[in-house]
C-alpha cells in the first residue's frame, strides 16, 4: 500500500514537473524516475536490509551526481534543496557503514526511503513558486525574467533589476495576486 501511494506521487510530481518545470524539472524527473526503476533491481541484489545495502547506495549516489550537476546549472533554488534531502538519503547510508551494528530491515528501509518525499515536495513547490513569480514579472511589466532568476538571484549584464521593481510595487501596495494597477506609478515606471 505505501510504495503504491509512493509510485503514485513519484509519477505525478514528476509528471508535472516535466511539463511545467522546465529543462530543470525534465532532468531532475528524468533522474528520479531512473534511480527508482534501478532500485528495484539493486535492492534486489541483497535482500537483507540489516547492513548496508551498496547497490542501492551506488544508485542513490549516481542520483546524488546527477543532482549537483542540475543544481549547479539551475536558476531556482530547489534544485539545490532537493540535492540537500537527497543527501540525508546518503548520509542513512553511510550511517550503516560506519556504525554497523544490526539494524531491523524495517527501520533502515524506512531512514533511507523517508528522504524522498521531501525531494518530491520540493519539487514540485519549488517549479509552482516559480511559475507565480514568472506570472507576476509578465503580468506588471510585460517582460519574462531573463537575467534574474525566480527566487532573486542576478544574472550579471542583465537589466532584470528593472523588471522586478514594478512587482515589488505591487506587492507593496497589496494588489490581488501580486498585480500593479494601471495608475500605480512603479507600472509605468520601464515604459
Amino acid at each position: 500500500m505505501v510504495s503504491q501511494l509512493f509510485t503514485i506521487l513519484l509519477f505525478a510530481s514528476c509528471g508535472y514537473a516535466c511539463i511545467a518545470g522546465g529543462k530543470d524539472g525534465r532532468w531532475i524527473s528524468l533522474f528520479i524516475i531512473a534511480a527508482a526503476l534501478l532500485s528495484i533491481p539493486a535492492s534486489q541484489l541483497e535482500r537483507a536490509w540489516s547492513h548496508t545495502q551498496l547497490p542501492v547506495l551506488g544508485v542513490d549516489l549516481l542520483l546524488l551526481g546527477a543532482l549537483i550537476f542540475v543544481a549547479l546549472r539551475s536558476r531556482s533554488f530547489w534544485p539545490l534543496w532537493m540535492t540537500g534531502f537527497h543527501l540525508g538519503s546518503i548520509a542513512t547510508h553511510l550511517a550503516t557503514i560506519a556504525a554497523p551494528v544490526q539494524l531491523k530491515p524495517m527501520l533502515y528501509f524506512a531512514m533511507q526511503s523517508f528522504w524522498s518525499l521531501p525531494m518530491l515536495l520540493v519539487m514540485v513547490a519549488g517549479v509552482m513558486i516559480d511559475r507565480r513569480a514568472a506570472r507576476i514579472a509578465r503580468a506588471t511589466t510585460g517582460r519574462t525574467m531573463t537575467g534574474r532568476t525566480m527566487t532573486g538571484r542576478v544574472v550579471e549584464g542583465s537589466d532584470a533589476d528593472e523588471c522586478f521593481r514594478p512587482a515589488a510595487a505591487a506587492l507593496q501596495y497589496g494588489q490581488p495576486h501580486g498585480l500593479a494597477r494601471d495608475d500605480d506609478p512603479g507600472r509605468n515606471a520601464l515604459r
